[in-house]
């Protein structure tokens, strides 16, 4: 009895994509034969619109990796920074224990 709601659910499922994947075929047909331009046209504007984002996407990445590249040059230049700082404050401590050690005995 409870498989009953399941297959009705998944029948649903498939229909409503169904339904999407011929509502996109005829949506894509539909705007090929309203097209202002005949078909070569059409690929040719595709093709050089897809080469104008291919450039713009190549120079987006490019300044990207160069401000990570840059990022990570200051975070590991803080970095060093903080670790001789640390180590020469634990020199420091270890100095000043050994000494009041020393003075102890």
């Amino acid at each position: 009895m409870s498989e009953q709601p399941t297959v009705q659910k998944e029948q649903f499922w498939i229909a409503v994509l169904v339904g999407i994947g011929i509502g996109a075929i005829v949506a894509g047909v539909a705007t090929l034969m309203m097209a202002p331009e005949p078909g070569s046209k059409l690929r040719c504007d595709l093709r050089e619109a897809a080469a104008r984002l291919r450039d713009r996407f190549e120079g987006v990445a490019t300044r990207l990796r160069a401000c990570a590249e840059s990022a990570v040059e200051q975070r590991t230049g803080a970095l060093a920074e903080a670790f001789e700082a640390g180590r020469t404050a634990y020199a420091q401590k270890r100095a000043e224990l050994e000494s009041k050690i020393g003075a102890n005995r």
